[in-house]
Protein backbone atom coordinates (compact mmCIF):
# COMPACT_ATOMS: atom_id res chain seq x y z
CA UNK A 1 0.00 0.00 0.00
CA UNK A 2 0.96 3.59 -0.48
CA UNK A 3 1.61 5.35 2.83
CA UNK A 4 -0.52 8.51 3.09
CA UNK A 5 -0.97 10.98 5.91
CA UNK A 6 -4.46 11.29 7.40
CA UNK A 7 -4.66 15.06 6.82
CA UNK A 8 -3.67 14.59 3.16
CA UNK A 9 -6.33 11.89 2.72
CA UNK A 10 -9.02 14.13 4.22
CA UNK A 11 -7.88 17.07 2.10
CA UNK A 12 -7.97 14.99 -1.10
CA UNK A 13 -11.40 13.65 -0.19
CA UNK A 14 -12.79 17.14 0.41
CA UNK A 15 -11.17 18.48 -2.77
CA UNK A 16 -12.66 15.67 -4.88
CA UNK A 17 -16.09 16.06 -3.26
CA UNK A 18 -16.02 19.80 -3.90
CA UNK A 19 -14.97 19.16 -7.51
CA UNK A 20 -17.89 16.80 -8.04
CA UNK A 21 -20.31 19.35 -6.59
CA UNK A 22 -18.94 22.13 -8.82
CA UNK A 23 -19.25 19.95 -11.93
CA UNK A 24 -22.83 19.01 -10.96
CA UNK A 25 -23.70 22.66 -10.34
CA UNK A 26 -22.27 23.83 -13.68
CA UNK A 27 -24.09 21.14 -15.68
CA UNK A 28 -27.45 21.74 -14.01
CA UNK A 29 -27.06 25.50 -14.40
CA UNK A 30 -26.31 25.17 -18.11
CA UNK A 31 -29.34 22.91 -18.57
CA UNK A 32 -31.53 25.41 -16.73
CA UNK A 33 -30.35 28.27 -18.91
CA UNK A 34 -31.14 26.41 -22.12
CA UNK A 35 -34.58 25.51 -20.76
CA UNK A 36 -35.44 29.11 -19.89
CA UNK A 37 -36.85 30.01 -23.28
CA UNK A 38 -39.36 32.79 -22.85
CA UNK A 39 -41.65 33.87 -25.62
CA UNK A 40 -43.03 37.34 -25.87
CA UNK A 41 -46.52 37.86 -24.55
CA UNK A 42 -47.73 38.66 -28.08
CA UNK A 43 -47.08 35.05 -29.14
CA UNK A 44 -49.44 33.55 -26.54
CA UNK A 45 -52.98 32.96 -27.75
CA UNK A 46 -56.10 31.56 -26.12
CA UNK A 47 -59.03 30.33 -28.16
CA UNK A 48 -62.31 32.07 -27.40
CA UNK A 49 -64.33 28.95 -28.22
CA UNK A 50 -62.52 25.98 -26.62
CA UNK A 51 -60.17 28.00 -24.33
CA UNK A 52 -57.13 26.13 -25.65
CA UNK A 53 -53.85 27.99 -25.00
CA UNK A 54 -51.30 27.86 -27.81
CA UNK A 55 -48.30 29.68 -29.26
CA UNK A 56 -48.37 31.34 -32.67
CA UNK A 57 -45.29 33.43 -33.38
CA UNK A 58 -46.26 34.29 -36.96
CA UNK A 59 -49.72 35.80 -36.50
CA UNK A 60 -50.08 39.42 -35.45
CA UNK A 61 -53.82 40.16 -35.41
CA UNK A 62 -55.61 36.91 -36.29
CA UNK A 63 -54.73 33.34 -35.47
CA UNK A 64 -56.47 30.01 -36.06
CA UNK A 65 -56.81 27.63 -33.12
CA UNK A 66 -55.01 24.34 -33.83
CA UNK A 67 -57.57 22.35 -31.81
CA UNK A 68 -60.97 23.55 -33.06
CA UNK A 69 -60.09 25.80 -36.01
CA UNK A 70 -61.75 28.90 -34.58
CA UNK A 71 -60.38 32.23 -35.84
CA UNK A 72 -59.13 34.32 -32.91
CA UNK A 73 -58.23 37.99 -32.88
CA UNK A 74 -56.44 40.31 -30.49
Amino acid sequence: MIPIDLSLAIGLYLFLALGVLVVFWVTTDSRRRTRDFHLEESHHWQCGLCFHRYVDSVAERFSRCPRCGNLNHR
